[in-house]
């Protein structure tokens, strides 16, 4: 079995597209896992209305056998929830 490590510490971090992150939103009811999901974090638009900003992400998962999440209307990513991010396997 491998193991995968995730950093827990996000204050250093603000951008995370691209990466294999954690997260828990309300929005992901994962089957077996509830609100929590892992994959491949992307940003796929920004859509602009007056003053208010709205984030579109997708979280890919790493095995097909399961569908993409997308994640649509956040002004902030902190929203999201993001628990970590991926730094290696052991």
């Amino acid at each position: 079995n491998d193991w995968c490590i995730f950093d827990s510490d996000l204050s250093q971090k603000d951008d995370f597209d691209d990466e294999v992150v954690l997260l828990q939103n309300d929005n992901i009811d994962n089957e077996g896992l509830g609100k929590f999901a892992g994959g491949k974090f992307y940003k796929t638009s920004e859509e602009q209305d007056g003053l208010f900003k709205s984030n579109n992400y997708i979280l890919e998962p790493s095995n097909n056998d399961y569908e993409s999440i997308p994640l649509e209307g956040f002004s902030n990513i902190n929203e999201l929830n993001i628990i970590g991010y991926y730094l290696e396997t052991l």
